[in-house]
Parts: C-alpha cells; structure tokens; sequence
C-alpha cells in the first residue's frame, strides 16, 4: 500500500478530466467530502470532454490537447 504522507504534494496542480461526469458534479463530490484529497489541492482545474470512460481509447487526440492545455496553463 502506497502511503503519501508530504503535505508539499497539494501544492502540485492538477486538473480533474471529467469524461462521463460534469465539472459540477466532480466539484460537488470534491465539496461533500468524497473526495477528501482533492479538496485540498491549492491549484485544482477541471476539463470536460465527452468521451466515455476511457477518453484514452475513444478521444486520445481531444485528450492529448486537453491534458497539453492544463500543463500549458501551469
């Protein structure tokens, strides 16, 4: 079992790709409580795209794009 114990580490961005869920809903999740580490990530971004479940097999090059913009925007 991996155990991440820096607290350096949610002052990484990054970004939450939403393939069969809306920004709102992850937002919503991350408020709840589900999402416990997240909501601690200082710089959290959240990018859309309709592709299902596995947005690497189904939309590679929207992903591509997707993931290249949010390092782009770091």
């Amino acid at each position: 079992m991996v155990r991440l114990t820096d607290e350096r580490r949610f002052e990484v961005p990054a970004v939450v790709v939403c393939p069969e869920f809306t920004t709102a809903q992850a937002k919503e999740w991350i408020n709840a409580g589900d999402v416990a580490e997240l909501a601690q990530v200082e710089h959290l971004g959240f990018a859309d795209i309709d592709s299902g479940h596995w947005p690497m097999h189904t939309k590679p090059a929207e992903l591509a794009h997707l993931l290249a913009a949010a390092a782009d925007a770091v």
